[in-house]
């Protein structure tokens, strides 16, 4: 069955407390309150000195350690912001002839911005079927701007990449199910008006929730069968309202990571996942479920079993 083989993860060394990024952010004071305070945000990794290669290569370089260059078929690279590097560089192509990859077909998946990683998932699904190729799925951009860093009055970006290798034939983290909801009218993602986002807000949750409930029907489980939710690490009160909302313990949510790392675009599910499990906090067998929100705006769910 189709999953994830191996999971590698980089942060890098460098802890910025969001206080410190007020004046990059134009922050004011209300702002900051609001998202440290309510929404849970305290610090974000941020290196502006460490290139876009030099973070992607680094879970790379550790996942080509436990597996055959020959047997890499596919590299996808999912990403929030479309454009990830200035014309004519190739972030892939580049990476891909630095650790001897070329043989690997490669391109990117990003229209679901921050919910692009589980499409890239189910995209991997159909391109190897039930053959031996594997895939690495790659996540981990840049805030290059100010405004790639922050949404306002929501969150505040990260750095921090990931890379899986994703199979057929995975023994773990075995993919049981996806969902996805579009709400296409808010396409306008960080640039809607103030109607448009209250509307928003006003749908966000439900919308939520039918997408977890909808890929844990889809994997014939039922709520009480599930051990974990792996979610983005936006913030912590649009958490706290899902909780309110769906029949599960608090306890199954692993909202740690989002007050020490902030949301690193694509790769919350990745490295919240790889946290669990270096906590052993997921045991053989239980049931987990990644759950992802891109602008524009697209819910996502993944259902794996360990």
């Amino acid at each position: 069955m189709l999953g994830i083989e191996g999971i590698e993860t980089y942060l890098p060394d460098n802890e910025v407390y969001i206080s410190n990024l007020s004046e990059r952010l134009n922050l004011n004071r209300f702002q900051l309150t609001l998202l440290t305070r309510f929404h849970g945000l305290e610090k974000v990794r941020y290196k502006p000195d460490q290139s876009l290669e030099e973070m992607l290569i680094n879970p790379i370089e550790k996942m080509l350690s436990k597996v055959e260059r020959k047997d890499i078929k596919y590299i996808i690279y999912a990403h929030t912001i479309t454009t990830v590097a200035p014309y004519p560089i190739n972030i892939l192509e580049n990476i891909k002839k630095t650790l001897g990859l070329e043989n690997a077909t490669s391109f990117s998946i990003t229209h679901h911005h921050c919910s692009s990683a589980i499409t890239a998932i189910e995209v991997a699904k159909h391109l190897i079927g039930d053959s031996r190729d594997k895939v690495l799925l790659l996540t981990g951009e840049k805030p290059f701007t100010p405004k790639a860093q922050l949404i306002p009055n929501t969150t505040v970006m990260g750095e921090g990449s990931a890379c899986c290798l994703i199979s057929a034939n995975s023994k773990g983290n075995q993919l049981l199910s996806t969902n996805r909801m579009i709400l296409g009218a808010y396409h306008s993602g960080v640039n809607l008006n103030d109607k448009q986002l209250k509307q928003f807000e006003k749908e966000y949750t439900d919308t939520l929730v039918k997408t977890i409930e909808g890929a844990i029907s889809k994997a014939n489980l039922g709520m009480g069968d599930i051990n974990h939710i792996i979610p983005h690490n936006v913030n912590r009160s649009s958490w706290l309202k899902v909780i309110d909302a769906l029949p599960l313990k608090k306890e199954i949510y692993f909202l740690d990571n989002i007050s020490e790392i902030g949301h690193c675009y694509c790769s919350d599910p990745f490295l919240n996942l790889h946290t669990m499990l270096e906590r052993g906090s997921i045991r053989k067998g239980e049931y987990y479920v990644f759950v992802t929100v891109g602008l524009g705006a697209t819910f996502s769910a993944a259902v794996f079993q360990h």
